[in-house]
């Protein structure tokens, strides 16, 4: 079975951390628990109970924490073509660069 390399399955025990550096979009799935998920450069933060499934995109730092005596968890990894189409959505709605008027007009 071809994707089947890209699943993976974590169990966490109550207040375990995972500390993940992802480079391509996953999705998570929590199979029993519930799980917190902060991420760097994402003001909000998500609570997923047994049942959610919650899309992970490229990020430097994201925290998943258990808040269950046992959560687990399950990740699959989107293809290249999903990857790519989601890195050109994350570029069209990133904010557009601050420019230094005050620099501009004294040249």
């Amino acid at each position: 079975m071809k994707g089947l390399a890209n699943v993976r399955s974590v169990s966490l025990e109550k207040n375990a951390l995972l500390v993940l550096s992802l480079r391509e979009p996953y999705s998570v799935c929590v199979t029993s628990g519930r799980a917190w998920i902060t991420m760097e450069r994402d003001r909000d933060d998500y609570w997923l109970s047994a049942g959610d499934t919650f899309l992970l995109a490229p990020n430097p730092r994201i925290v998943i924490e258990s808040d269950s005596p046992r959560t687990d968890l399950y990740f699959v990894r989107f293809p290249g073509v999903v990857s790519g189409a989601l890195s050109r959505l994350r570029r069209l709605t990133s904010p557009a660069p601050v420019i230094n008027m005050v620099s501009a007009f004294q040249r």
